[in-house]
């Protein structure tokens, strides 16, 4: 066998293993690396503002995140830092449960949040409310 045909055989060798080689999966967001920042509702109004961050999880780190409220059918898109954390995201609407002018008046919208990296997507769906998540927060 000469050298070029050797080569090409051990390239497409290397290249058949590297796309049945096993991936690690996107582990799923826990909620209690979950902080939500809800701001006060407008006076009068329907909907108040959230926004979302999260702890480091380096085995998330560069992810695409994807924060999305089903309950109004409306969310950001963000990427995750080097060290899996996010930072504040930009508000994404919530519904108004309280009284105009009351902190955490969204408790209740459900907040689905998703990490994808390389074609893998994990998600953790959660209840709003003001502060860091739990897992009670889940949704059912």
């Amino acid at each position: 066998m000469t050298t070029l045909p050797r080569n090409l055989a051990l390239a497409a060798l290397l290249a058949l293993v590297g796309c049945i080689s096993p991936t690690v999966p996107v582990p799923p967001p826990d909620p209690e690396n979950m902080v939500f920042e809800v701001d006060e509702l407008p006076s009068g109004g329907d909907f108040g503002v959230a926004r979302f961050s999260y702890d480091g999880d380096a085995s998330l780190g560069g992810a695409v995140v994807y924060v999305f409220n089903q309950t109004l059918g409306e969310g950001v898109i963000t990427t995750a830092e080097a060290d899996g954390s996010v930072p504040l995201t930009a508000p994404f609407p919530v519904s108004a449960v309280g009284e105009p002018g009351d902190v955490g008046a969204a408790i209740g919208d459900e907040i689905t949040i998703s990490f994808e990296l390389e074609e893998q997507v994990s998600s953790t769906c959660v209840r709003i409310a003001a502060g860091r998540s739990s897992f009670a927060a889940r949704c059912d």
